[in-house]
């Protein structure tokens, strides 16, 4: 069968309706893939602005991807209330640069990294820029645009996770290091020098089959099966890998404390 013909409305020229459909089904295919994928699980964006429109506003752009939003007016109430959570970020009335500094150094002592978007109303030249320079994953104006707060807001959601998975497992590594005795440490520091274990067995004057039994223990311990996987945990090359999920640099949020 033949395809029918349409009109092009810019053109007049007539085109066979297959390229039209696969037109649109482009389109479609763009739309779709632009538009935020689920939440994390135990999602929260915190708010810090004294206008009530703008929690309004928020809360219902995030209404459909089961994003819990808690609104504070000032710094100090967000502060009292905050607890950090597994998946959260914080939007945040842009201008009070000495409230902003406060609370980016109490996040610091705190060990805390929460992605932040600034937002304010009729913003002046260079107050974007001036946002990101402050560590800002986005920035926007008054009133917001819902499409781009909510990719912004989903994408500060999973720099949280990514480096609260980080965290647990910088954590879990910590945990088996200090498993370790005294003895087995020293052996620790043998291996990442490079030494086999007759050249160990001959620094610490045992056998080599002690030494041997000595890294059985501590490959077990630390959950690792070479010594070049114990050289990477212990003089800190080994960083923590994104659950599968999240890809996205850990840059652009306030930073932890390491």
């Amino acid at each position: 069968m033949m395809p029918y013909f349409e009109q092009s409305p810019r053109s007049g020229q007539y085109y066979p309706r297959i390229f039209h459909d696969a037109r649109h089904a482009l389109r479609a295919k763009a739309a779709s893939a632009a538009e935020p994928s689920p939440a994390p699980p135990r999602a929260r964006a915190y708010i810090v602005d004294e206008d009530e429109s703008s929690a309004w506003a928020v809360r219902r752009i995030l209404a459909d991807f089961s994003i819990d939003v808690v609104q504070s007016r000032t710094v100090g109430e967000f502060l009292s209330i905050y607890s950090a959570g597994e998946c959260d970020c914080l939007i945040m009335d842009f201008g009070n640069s000495a409230a902003e500094t406060a609370l980016q150094r109490d996040l610091i002592q705190a060990n805390v990294a929460l992605p932040t978007i600034f937002i304010k109303a009729e913003p002046e030249f260079g107050d974007a820029v001036e946002a990101l320079r402050r560590g800002a994953v986005d920035f926007f104006s008054k009133p917001l645009n819902s499409s781009r707060l909510c990719q912004a807001v989903h994408h500060a959601l999973r720099l949280s996770r990514r480096a609260h998975l980080n965290r647990v497992r910088a954590d879990q590594e910590e945990a088996r290091k200090a498993m370790l005795t005294p003895r087995e440490l020293v052996i620790v520091q043998d291996v990442i020098a490079g030494n086999s274990s007759k050249e160990i067995a001959a620094n610490l004057h045992i056998s080599v089959r002690t030494v041997d039994n000595h890294k059985a223990r501590i490959y077990s311990k630390l959950n690792i099966n070479s010594s070049l996987a114990l050289a990477r945990l212990f003089i800190g090359l080994i960083k923590p890998a994104s659950d599968g999920q999240f890809t996205e640099a850990g840059a652009g949020f306030m930073p932890a404390k390491r």
